[in-house]
């Protein structure tokens, strides 16, 4: 398993690919190096869809991952691609991004206008 930080660029909406699977995207920007930062897109699968639903672009996330490769054959052609994925396993916010909703607090003191 695999591990990266970074800031959450991108989500994308859940895809429905077949009856017994589901597929959600999202890019992560990457700054190892600051000066060229990597945007790198990443998916959960079927259950593991709802990690994101929590999130947003700007949030800094925490992630552990399976790099996936595969071979598919084109039924017109014959050509042989290859396709690989960034399967996520976990992710947890590291910190809020800079959009995110102050957090609510139930101090009474707050509420005095002075």
């Amino acid at each position: 398993m695999n591990t990266t930080q970074g800031t959450i660029y991108l989500i994308e909406e859940t895809r429905k690919v077949s009856e017994r699977f589901r597929v959600r995207e999202f890019v992560v920007e990457i700054a190892d190096n600051s000066k060229y930062p990597q945007l790198v897109k990443f998916q959960v699968t079927n259950d593991l869809c709802g990690l994101l639903d929590s999130c947003q672009a700007g949030d800094i996330v925490s992630l552990e991952f399976n790099l996936r490769g595969r071979e598919w054959t084109s039924p017109k052609d014959g050509k042989v691609k290859y396709f690989n994925s960034l399967d996520v396993r976990a992710l947890e916010v590291v910190a809020d991004g800079p959009n995110a909703p102050a957090p609510i607090t139930n101090d009474p003191l707050e509420d005095i206008p002075f």
